[in-house]
């Protein structure tokens, strides 16, 4: 019977956290998806590119137009960097609390301190998908 209060413990300490790592995880999917589509639209004007490079305007606005999604993929990159932080940050919080809860360490600063570095990835990478949606118009 000891071990059912802490098993309830955990999973109650646990669902905050959870709930950062699923939103986290489709703001993660929506970014890998903006992302494959800029590398995608890069590769097709690099072959559009090799068929116009004689015609100096069209491979200029070509050569112009993968430099803005270049910087566009970078800040993308950057988004899904963070975000994987943030999760990585949340499931450390989590593991802390697991130990926490069964062996009696005293670890809760320790999650608390990764709790608020995953909050702070978290706001990083929506600092930086404001960017890419402004760069995106």
């Amino acid at each position: 019977m000891t071990d059912q209060p802490t098993l309830i413990g955990i999973l109650q300490a646990s669902l905050a956290p959870v709930t950062v790592i699923t939103g986290a995880g489709l703001l993660l999917g929506a970014m890998t998806n903006r992302y494959g589509r800029t590398s995608d639209r890069i590769r097709s004007l690099m072959q559009e590119y090799r068929v116009r490079h004689h015609d100096s305007r069209s491979a200029n606005a070509i050569v112009s137009e993968i430099t803005i999604l270049y910087r566009r993929a970078r800040l993308i990159r950057t988004e899904i960097v963070s975000v994987a932080v943030s999760i990585f940050c949340v499931s450390i919080t989590i593991f802390c609390l697991f130990l926490n809860l069964v062996y009696g360490n005293q670890l809760d600063y320790l999650a608390r301190l990764f709790f608020l570095l995953s909050l702070c990835s978290l706001i990083f990478a929506m600092l930086f998908f404001i960017s890419d949606i402004v760069a995106s118009l």
